[in-house]
């Protein structure tokens, strides 16, 4: 009896196999609210969770990311930032509110900006002014404006207008906008409270 004869199929491309081995990896049920998270961004929330066990530690997510070697980007933050805020153990880890791990350090320089400006004129600078006063480029401080605008601090009004949120003042509570952070010889960053 003659075997019938198997199709060839061509060798799937390049393309598709690296697609498969970077698509996010769902972060189990009851974790994270469902967010997928890619192997690389699982690492950094497991740094941020083993700082969060060492007293005193307030890592965000910039400087874990930065330990981790896993390149910055906004996108990237607010995922995982998203995954935090829904994630039950993260919740029981945070000691502060969610800003103190969220927002980057320029970011919580920024809102002190906002506060002092928003207090005399009552309008929220530009992202160009913030980026001027604290020394970050525009994109930084557009992205910050969008940080905190998503941790509900800001309100946006249209396009390039900001307010201040009516309940902005609960962001003052416990470590606020406050930050100290170590740089040990190795090159690993931190905060402290």
């Amino acid at each position: 009896m003659e075997r019938p004869e198997l199709k060839k199929f061509p060798a799937p491309p390049l393309v598709l196999i690296l697609l498969l081995f970077s698509w996010p990896l769902q972060a189990g049920e009851g974790k994270g609210g469902g967010i997928s998270l890619r192997p690389e961004e699982k690492r950094v929330v497991g740094l941020l969770f083993e700082d969060w066990d060492k007293r005193f530690r307030s890592t965000n997510i910039e400087q874990a990311m930065a330990r981790a070697k896993v390149p910055f980007s906004h996108a990237r933050r607010m995922r995982i930032a998203s995954y935090l805020v829904a994630d039950q153990q993260a919740k029981e880890k945070m000691r502060w509110q969610p800003a103190v791990y969220i927002l980057t350090n320029n970011e919580k320089r920024m809102a002190r900006v906002i506060l002092r400006s928003a207090a005399g004129s009552g309008a929220v600078p530009s992202a160009r002014d913030l980026a001027r006063a604290i020394g970050m480029r525009e994109k930084e401080a557009e992205e910050g404006l969008d940080a905190l605008t998503w941790l509900g601090f800001l309100e946006r009004k249209d396009k390039r207008n900001y307010a201040l949120a009516e309940d902005h003042e609960r962001f003052l509570s416990g470590l606020g906008f406050n930050f100290h952070e170590v740089v040990l010889e190795s090159g690993e960053r931190f905060n402290i409270n």
